[in-house]
């Protein structure tokens, strides 16, 4: 019996590692345990090449003899390095900062949605509120904007409290 446990440059036993091999020209392979361990019985007697694989990490190949006797031994796989093109790096500082300046538009035009909630507080009913809110969501379903989005998502919020409120206290006077 052949028994490999699977391990990382650490010592970690690695769960999931694939170990392929071929016995008379026919692929076989198995998976490590939650041990990081694989065993394999019936092997004729023979030199094997094992290539053992898992995401994330460098596929190691080694070969072994097996006899009739118990063959037992670890793999160590290293973890891949990645390495970040300059392009690559351009491109997602480039999404970073369009992100960015679309929040902080977003965030600047805060206080003018709590003005434009106020004022349309103070000039509608309840019923006026909550149709601006059906609008509002309307309008985030719609459009491509993501400032838009987050404009009327933020102003939806702050609506919905302010009606949660104008109904509490219509409530409380109703009481």
């Amino acid at each position: 019996m052949l028994t490999l446990t699977i391990v990382n440059a650490e010592g970690k036993v690695l769960e999931g590692a694939t170990v392929a091999y071929t016995v008379n020209s026919v692929p076989c392979s198995c998976v490590s345990d939650v041990n990081g361990q694989i065993s394999i019985d019936g092997l004729p007697t023979g030199n094997y090449t094992f290539v053992v694989s898992l995401s994330g990490y460098v596929d190691n190949t080694i070969t072994l003899a097996v006899g009739s006797e118990n063959v037992t031994g670890s793999v160590t796989l290293t973890a891949e390095v990645v390495t970040a093109t300059k392009e690559a790096a351009t491109a997602i500082n480039s999404d970073a900062v369009a992100s960015s300046i679309i929040l902080n538009s977003a965030i600047t035009t805060t206080s003018q949605v709590i003005d434009s909630v106020v004022t349309t507080v103070a000039s509608d009913s309840h019923t006026g509120i909550a149709n601006k809110i059906a609008s509002l969501a309307a309008e985030i379903g719609t459009t491509k904007s993501l400032y838009v989005k987050i404009r009327n998502t933020v102003e939806i919020g702050v609506l919905s409290a302010l009606l949660s409120k104008v109904a509490s206290t219509i409530s409380d006077k109703v009481k």
